[in-house]
């Protein structure tokens, strides 16, 4: 009850990590059948994917560093929101390209960013219990949003239509970011170390 801010957090993290693992679990499949990739066209563009996530996490700090971890995955969630207008939209090999390189740097971004409110919002003597329950919502996220898109995807007969429920997940996500007060959440926390300090 103490850390109300964290338990809310984790609601909504679970709720557009389902969203990113998607997306993560079906680009390969989605770039093939449906974009028309070829084998080695996947290849490089998974290491786009990779490069760019990296950079999404090392850009994205420095945002992080004058906005607050909150404003981020805000920024963030808009970011995915677009990317999944886009590839709805959109069947043209090269515009795909340039999809999957924000993709990529909102995948680095929204993971870090998560990550750090979690240690915002985690006192230091309970982190690696906190870190745990984010971790489980994660992996819960990850058998959610895969199993939603590949039953829209396989019901419709349309990997476009389940992409649209990925981006809902995002929506949700950045309305319920709307409900996280990082400056209560990080009070709470200190608000324990405190109060349990010898």
């Amino acid at each position: 009850r103490h850390f109300r801010e964290l338990a809310r957090f984790l609601v909504v993290f679970f709720v557009y990590s389902a969203g990113l693992m998607s997306i993560i679990a079906f680009v390969g499949v989605y770039a093939e059948r449906t974009v028309g990739f070829s084998p080695d066209e996947l290849i490089v563009l998974f290491l786009v994917v990779q490069i760019s996530s990296a950079a999404g996490a090392i850009g994205f700090g420095f945002i992080q560093d004058r906005l607050g971890a909150s404003r981020t995955i805000q920024a963030t969630l808009v970011l995915w929101i677009v990317v999944c207008a886009l590839v709805y939209s959109s069947s043209s090999k090269s515009l795909f390209w340039g999809i999957a390189l924000f993709a990529g740097l909102g995948i680095g971004s929204l993971q870090s960013a998560s990550r750090g409110l979690v240690g915002l919002f985690s006192p230091v003597e309970k982190s690696g219990e906190f870190f745990a329950f984010w971790g489980l919502a994660g992996k819960g996220a990850y058998a959610f949003g895969p199993a939603v898109f590949g039953l829209l995807s396989s019901t419709l007969h349309s990997q476009r239509a389940a992409i649209l429920s990925t981006g809902l997940f995002f929506v949700l996500g950045l309305v319920g970011m709307a409900f996280v007060d990082e400056k209560r959440g990080q009070a709470a926390a200190a608000a324990w170390s405190a109060s349990h300090a010898d």
